[in-house]
């Protein structure tokens, strides 16, 4: 369960100081180039010039290709979930159409003709 920030009294609210703080320690952790298309992103582009909008493009490219070729256990996990659904979905269909009624009128004329 959570109770909150240990130490902390009712109604009283943190510092913005101690929140900005800790914001910036985490951005500090990411890399450089991160940190300076981070900040190249929030701007229009037609703010930027042709330089930051190669850096950027480039940078995204490379983000980009690089979720698409790791493949987490996450993504395979997915993918096996998906064919699960799409097997089962079939299974499903395929059930709820056997108990139509003309499934059996057409299983009765089969059974009658032999």
């Amino acid at each position: 369960m959570h109770h909150g920030v240990k130490g902390m009294k009712w109604g009283v609210r943190r510092a913005k100081q101690s929140l900005a703080s800790a914001n910036r320690r985490r951005i500090s952790k990411y890399s450089e180039d991160y940190n300076e298309t981070r900040l190249l992103r929030r701007k229009s582009s037609k703010q930027l010039s042709n330089e930051d909008l190669k850096k950027l493009n480039k940078r995204m490219n490379l983000e980009q290709e690089y979720n698409r070729l790791s493949t987490s256990e996450v993504n395979r996990g997915v993918a096996v979930a998906k064919k699960i659904l799409s097997v089962s979905g079939i299974a499903g269909g395929l059930y709820a159409i056997s108990k139509k009624d003309y499934v059996k009128t057409g299983k009765n004329i089969i059974k009658n003709f032999y």
